[in-house]
C-alpha cells in the first residue's frame, strides 16, 4: 500500500484489479492443456469485448 496515495486509492485498485485477475487465473493443475488453451481464449475475447465496450 506504500505507493498508494490513500487507503481509498489502494481499494478502489485492488477491487478493480480482483475482478480482472479472477478473469485470467486459471487452476492449471486441474486441467489438460487444450483445456487451458480454450479458457484463456474465451478469456481474452471476454476482455477484448468489455474493454471495446468501455472504450467507445
Amino acid at each position: 500500500m506504500m505507493r498508494f496515495k490513500s487507503a481509498r486509492q489502494c481499494q478502489h485498485f485492488v477491487s478493480t484489479h480482483g475482478q480482472i485477475a479472477n478473469l485470467f487465473l486459471l487452476h492449471r493443475k486441474c486441467l489438460t492443456a487444450t483445456d487451458h488453451r480454450q479458457l484463456r481464449t474465451h478469456a481474452i475475447s471476454i476482455w477484448r469485448e468489455t474493454a471495446g465496450t468501455i472504450a467507445t
